[in-house]
């Protein structure tokens, strides 16, 4: 690989996480927003926006297999809180 192409690469991959950490705190600008209580909840628990906004996008074993942000939407926010609770105290399962 040239020089040319890997400056190239980088710069796109940059371009990529700087797009990426735009959608993730958008994810948690909008819960803010709709539900403080669980948005306080997962920053507290995961300590970066980064790391919280990507856990409720992703799928959770201990949820069922099922996104934090679906089970929100389905209004079962009592077992993501709960989920939380489990993480910030060690207990996973």
């Amino acid at each position: 690989m040239h020089e040319t192409d890997l400056t190239e690469l980088l710069q796109e991959l940059e371009h990529i996480d700087e797009q990426r950490a735009k959608v993730e705190l958008t994810v948690l600008d909008q819960l803010l927003f709709v539900d403080r209580e669980v948005a306080n909840s997962v920053i507290e628990v995961f300590n970066e926006h980064s790391k919280a906004a990507a856990w409720l996008a992703n799928k959770c074993l201990s949820l069922g297999n099922e996104k934090p942000l679906s089970l929100l939407v389905q209004g079962k926010r009592g077992l993501v809180l709960d989920c939380l609770g489990r993480i910030k105290h060690g207990m996973w399962a």
